[in-house]
């Protein structure tokens, strides 16, 4: 039986990027199973298949199981954008109920690909299995992808290599990154210009801004500018392929997080039991920060057992002064830890 190669036996993050293959069987995730779907699904059938997997995109794959794209909760929202307006959706009449549902029932994957630029919302980065996890990372960190797809000889998908699973498996072994007790102030990460819409903001307006910026989430402050709250394309994913919900677009963002993260929105499946505990014990969104003072290995910490793509880094009234992405900490782990590495 063939040895399946586990992180753990290496001791140095050098030689797990350097010496880890991307035909681990760890890729995507612990159980190894690869999620896609085909041009033909309908959009309703593809959400379906994000919300069911726990994902929040599937490679898209041709009858010889060759990747031809991403199907993802950003392109979705992207082709809700373009489908319909911000005053379609504040008109609560069932009319654009009914839309958004004949829209999904009906639309194949391969119609909505020929009205939308794919590389523009989702580029698809290819890496064959016998690439080492650095030059993975490299593909991913050049471009800002969140994920590379993995395939064999023959081109055929094997594999997905995110940004999130490599933090994860990179968080088992902080010890051994130097950098890790250092702090984000001492390292200078994650300090920048932070995009965030107030909670009287419009959800649609929202994930309109994720759109034009190119973000999966921005966090919601008050009228104060104290973060209270994330706004994110997962939550999309939360509300499942019942386009009921997807009216709840055309009002505030406060409202919208209030029922997408109600105990009465029986669709809701937070991958993190604890994200979910604590959305059950505070009143507001769900929102993971951390200070200046705290480390990098405390932010991975928290990114690995809250499952979740950024944290946001605030101030001791708890303004935001800037967010930590899984991109930043890649980036420096890289360079920290394998010199000569661009």
């Amino acid at each position: 039986m063939a040895t399946l190669f586990s992180p753990f036996t290496y001791t140095f993050p050098k030689e797990f990027l350097t010496e880890f293959k991307c035909s681990s069987g760890l890729f995507p995730h612990a159980g190894g199973a690869v999620v896609s779907v085909t041009q033909e699904d309908t959009l309703q059938n593809a959400l379906q298949t994000l919300t069911d997997n726990k994902i929040l995109s599937a490679p898209i794959i041709d009858q010889t199981r060759k990747p031809i794209g991403t199907f993802s909760i950003r392109y979705l929202i992207a082709y809700l954008l373009h489908c319909f307006s911000e005053a379609d959706f504040i008109n609560t009449s069932k009319s654009i109920q009914d839309s958004i549902s004949g829209l999904f029932s009906n639309k194949r994957i391969r119609e909505m690909l020929s009205e939308l630029d794919n590389n523009k919302y989702e580029p698809t980065h290819l890496v064959n299995k016998s690439e080492t996890l650095l030059g993975a990372l490299l593909i991913m960190i050049r471009s800002e992808a969140p994920r590379a797809l993995v395939v064999d000889a023959e081109d055929k998908l094997s594999r997905v290599i995110t940004q999130s699973r490599v933090v994860s498996l990179l968080s088992t072994m902080l010890d051994s990154i130097p950098s890790a007790e250092k702090t984000l102030k001492e390292l200078g990460l994650g300090f920048c210009h932070v995009f965030s819409v107030e909670e009287s903001s419009s959800a649609y307006n929202a994930f309109k801004l994720m759109i034009d910026k190119n973000i999966s989430a921005v966090p919601v402050v008050n009228k104060d500018k104290v973060l209270i709250g994330n706004i994110s394309m997962s939550d999309i994913k939360l509300l499942g392929y019942d386009t009921r919900y997807f009216k709840l677009l055309g009002g505030t963002v406060n409202d919208y997080l209030k029922q997408v993260h109600s105990p009465q929105f029986k669709r809701n499946r937070i991958q993190s039991e604890l994200l979910k505990s604590l959305q059950e014990n505070v009143q507001a969104t769900p929102v993971v920060s951390v200070h200046p003072e705290d480390s990098l290995g405390d932010a991975m910490h928290l990114l690995h057992i809250f499952k979740v793509h950024r944290v946001y880094i605030t101030d001791s009234k708890n303004c935001l002064v800037g967010v930590l992405a899984l991109h930043d900490i890649l980036q420096h782990i890289v360079h920290a830890n394998v010199p000569g590495a661009d």
